[in-house]
């Protein structure tokens, strides 16, 4: 029996720019993003030993910058996690808490 791998069709280009964008509004921050049959995820934090370290003086297990940002787009494109969990990072770090944004309409 033969086996055809197919690919994820990815936009490679649009994945590159999310790249982009990520890496010039955190600097110092990490990222992983991963794909696969149910959709794409992301998640990224401070990098303990970047930029960006001293962020993390002060914070206690469990809170956002200890845990990180996350996402799971359930059908949408790794550019697209990327991005989500990009914008989770900038509203944080701009003073806006998860309480802040309850019951707020997705984009």
């Amino acid at each position: 029996m033969d086996i055809i791998l197919t690919g994820w069709e990815t936009n490679t280009a649009d994945f590159a720019a999310a790249i982009a964008e990520f890496e010039a509004a955190l600097p110092g921050f990490w990222w992983s993003v991963g794909q696969c049959s149910v959709g794409a995820h992301a998640s990224c934090a401070v990098d303990g030993n970047g930029s960006q370290a001293a962020l993390l003086v002060g914070v206690k297990a469990g809170e956002p910058l200890d845990d990180g940002f996350h996402c799971d787009t359930h059908g949408g494109s790794p550019a697209e996690a990327l991005r989500d969990v990009m914008r989770q990072a900038v509203a944080y770090l701009a003073g806006e808490r998860p309480e802040d944004t309850e019951g707020q309409a997705d984009d």
